[in-house]
């Protein structure tokens, strides 16, 4: 399954050039595209057109994360989760990746220990469940794009965390990128050698505007 969150505004959303990519490269998967509280829904009429995609009106306030959830409660049986951005092209299939019980980022960074509001954000995420590491270096999921598979998020669902894990600002959804990564690693999940293009978003931020990612085409978009 592919799970996309969409606020869509014209011009800046590219939720069609997104679901028509990956029905290029998987024309057999699902699509769950998970509205997020956008004005404007006559993107709704093109999807409606289109097979295998499932819209999800539930005005998902909680950004990308919250996506995950909303399709987990409405599918909770599928091998595979691909969350992505309604920003995202699916430049090659992600076969490789789909097969086995591995969660993949699709890119990641590392950061020094976030400040004392930050480290807050992290902790109403994560705990009680699990200790957040304070003080200490972070590697993050960038945009918290990731292919996961169904035992991860049944564990992190069992935890609850579906309902403290809910970014609700751009500050909130930044610091859940750091979040994811610290969930991943304390659940042993590799995910920068797990990473699908191998790269540190950090290091190789320019690829974002020249196309030079190989599975993965992103456009940067400004919106609230």
């Amino acid at each position: 399954m592919f799970i996309i969150p969409c606020k869509y505004i014209e011009g800046k959303s590219l939720i069609r050039e997104c679901v028509e990519s990956i029905k290029t490269h998987h024309p057999e998967e699902l699509i769950v595209v998970v509205d997020s509280n956008s004005a404007d829904l006559s993107y709704f009429e093109y999807l409606n057109q289109v097979s295998n995609v499932v819209i999800c009106d539930k005005k998902n306030p909680n950004y990308i994360i919250g996506a995950l959830w909303k399709a987990y409660e409405m599918y909770p049986n599928e091998h595979h989760y691909v969350l992505i951005h309604d920003t995202i092209i699916i430049k090659k299939p992600l076969d490789k990746f789909l097969q086995d019980e591995m969660t993949y980022s699709f890119l990641y960074f590392d950061e020094h220990p976030p400040n004392i509001e930050n480290q807050a954000i992290l902790d109403r995420f994560i705990l009680p469940n699990y200790i957040v590491p304070q003080n200490t270096p972070l590697n993050g999921v960038w945009g918290t794009a990731a292919i996961f598979k169904n035992s991860i998020v049944k564990k992190f669902i069992s935890l609850n965390l579906h309902n403290s894990y809910l970014p609700n600002n751009k500050i909130e959804c930044q610091m859940s990128e750091r979040a994811l990564g610290v969930l991943l690693a304390i659940e042993g999940i590799d995910f920068v050698t797990n990473c699908v293009e191998q790269k540190n978003c950090l290091v190789h931020w320019g690829n974002m505007f020249d196309d030079g990612f190989e599975y993965i085409k992103k456009t940067i978009t400004i919106r609230d």
